[in-house]
């Protein structure tokens, strides 16, 4: 086993905030994270893939391997800022959240 651990940049305005994104590890949701939170995520060793969704928004799939007895690092955040956050939940529904495997 290893683990995967997601941070999740704070963020103080915009439409989701306030809410947590949903975490999908494999095509399955594990876990929730709100802005300014860290989780860790238990995980076998091997290859996995990761989205984040929130409402019809969504990442990319990032695919990422995961060590035995290591910790593998993400960070996620909003893509728009501000008046930027509609025409990307508009625009680009499918890369709304970035997922940066560090």
């Amino acid at each position: 086993m290893g683990i995967l651990e997601i941070q999740r940049k704070r963020s103080i305005t915009g439409s989701d905030a306030l809410r947590a994104y949903k975490i999908f590890i494999d095509g399955k949701e594990v876990e929730s994270i709100k802005s300014g939170e860290t989780k860790t995520v238990n995980l076998p060793e091997g290859l996995h893939t990761m989205q984040l969704k929130i409402d019809w928004c969504s990442s990319r799939e990032v695919t990422f391997t995961i060590n035995e007895n290591q910790v593998t690092r993400a960070k996620c955040s909003p893509v728009g800022k501000g008046a930027f956050s509609l025409v990307s939940t508009v625009a680009n529904k499918n890369n709304y959240i970035t997922v940066e495997i560090l």
